[in-house]
């Protein structure tokens, strides 16, 4: 997208939430333009540089300074982009406009919910509708990520009737009295053990700090 805006002798901003996602986005933008194109501006990795045809931020590093009319604003994982004009985005944002009142934004994000359960899109959002939108499924077939290896039978019985929803997530409290208990942590531990034997590596998506600990321990 960005190359591509570049190609029409576009201004790309690209605002990061932390300085390894700066990285890489500045890599894939480099791999699709020149190096030449690409500047970065977060302290943490060195020089704030606003002067590339694309250039890959962080928020904290560029929302006291001079920022420069842009075409189009990406912001990478955009469930965090507040509805609040005082925050950090908010603010670049706002002075982004001042410069080009016709700037485009874009978001991207895996998870199209923000935590305080405001909307991303609509009265409320920052985003007015769905340019892109890509399914598990179809990353599995092109090989973006691993297909989900799942047991022939039920582990456990895991009944989410009772369990109250939140800003559109399962309430952490319910599903820790729900499932939490000792014999259903350790059928999942089997479970692991068995389907994920010839993986490299695990990631284990616990309810709780007190769930991730006892199902480390199991």
């Amino acid at each position: 997208m960005a190359a591509t805006a570049v190609r029409k002798a576009l201004k790309v901003a690209i605002i990061a939430p932390s300085l390894e996602l700066v990285e890489q986005d500045a890599a894939a933008a480099i791999g699709a333009t020149t190096t030449e194109a690409v500047t970065r501006a977060c302290a943490g990795i060195g020089p704030v540089d606003l002067s590339g045809r694309i250039v890959v931020a962080t928020a904290g590093s560029i929302v006291r300074r001079e920022i420069p009319a842009f075409d189009l604003l990406l912001i990478d994982e955009a469930h965090r982009f507040s509805a609040a004009d005082e925050t950090m985005l908010g603010k670049i944002v706002s002075q982004l406009r001042e410069k080009n009142p016709q700037v485009m934004i874009g978001g991207l994000t895996a998870t199209p919910f923000r935590g305080d359960g405001s909307p991303l899109l609509g009265n409320g959002g920052r985003f007015s509708k769905i340019a892109y939108q890509v399914g598990y499924i179809e990353l599995v077939q092109l090989g973006f990520l691993a297909p989900i290896v799942a047991p022939k039978a039920p582990i456990e019985e895991f009944d989410l009737k009772n369990v109250r929803v939140r800003a559109g997530e399962y309430d952490p409290r319910d599903l820790a009295t729900r499932f939490g208990d000792k014999r259903k942590t350790e059928a999942i531990a089997v479970a692991v053990a068995q389907y994920a034997a010839d993986r490299n590596s695990i990631i284990v998506f616990a309810i709780n700090v007190q769930h991730a600990h006892d199902m480390a321990t199991a």
